[in-house]
């Protein structure tokens, strides 16, 4: 989805990870990593001792489900407010942003839409804004007083 010079991604379905396999980046070798390695050691043949297999291999699916759908989650909110890509704010980006409607995904298929009316709408607004600015020097030149009094008054102030 394109909005304000961003395209956004705006997911048609939910989200599914059900092909990720959470692995460790690294192993850590902090302070407390020989500790952590035999309390993992020793909670496992605990519930080897106690016949608690089963329940441990099901708490670990039942935790990676669980983190599974708190992922999908945020992962697609963050995607919906973040943008994906924004246009730079050079000529092109400006231009780009001034033609572009929305982009959108159908079948398969980046659909974007550009608008001739909405890049007459940008054309109009700058060249009135020009001729305001070129009206305003213009002014100044033939009325140089109003340029003085204008720093007079903004002198006063300060």
């Amino acid at each position: 989805m394109y909005r304000s010079g961003g395209f956004y991604f705006l997911p048609t379905a939910p989200l599914d990870f059900k092909n990720v396999k959470v692995e460790k980046v690294r192993d850590g070798t902090g302070f407390f990593s020989k500790t952590r390695e035999l309390l993992k050691k020793k909670a496992e043949e605990f519930a080897i001792e106690h016949g608690w297999e089963d329940g441990l291999k099901t708490f670990k699916a039942e935790f990676q489900e669980w983190l599974l759908a708190v992922a999908e989650k945020g992962i697609a909110r963050a995607l919906t407010t973040h943008p994906i890509y924004t246009l730079k704010n050079d000529l092109k980006g400006i231009a780009i942003s001034a033609v572009l409607e929305k982009v959108e995904m159908s079948d398969d298929k980046l659909v974007v839409t550009l608008s001739l009316v909405q890049f007459g709408y940008t054309i109009l607004i700058s060249v009135l804004f020009l001729l305001l600015v070129f009206g305003m020097a213009a002014f100044l030149f033939t009325n140089p007083e109003w340029g003085l009094a204008i720093v007079a008054i903004d002198s006063i102030g300060s």
